[in-house]
């Protein structure tokens, strides 16, 4: 991880993921997950906080950016999902 784009999520730079990217698990998000998302002409990846129907957002402190998978300017796909452990109540 190189950017803060979701640091309110616990995953910051210099963090190392594990991404499932296989299609099955990619084209079907849950509310909350974060993804790894191709964008733009250069297929740039970047992680993004999924809220369904179709809204890809930032989430860190100030302001949010958020991308919606319809948008023609971007060409947004969603290539994988971050797996998680889970987290565990005290």
């Amino acid at each position: 991880v190189i950017q803060r784009s979701v640091i309110n999520t616990g995953i910051a730079p210099g963090d190392i993921i594990t991404v499932d990217e296989s299609e099955q698990v990619a084209a079907h998000p849950s509310m909350g997950d974060i993804v790894l998302v191709e964008i733009g002409p250069a297929r740039s990846r970047v992680l993004r906080q999924f809220i369904p129907p179709s809204m890809l957002v930032t989430n860190r402190i100030g302001a949010n950016l958020a991308i919606d998978l319809s948008d023609p300017s971007v060409t947004p796909k969603i290539v994988g999902v971050v797996l998680r452990e889970p987290q565990l109540s005290s």
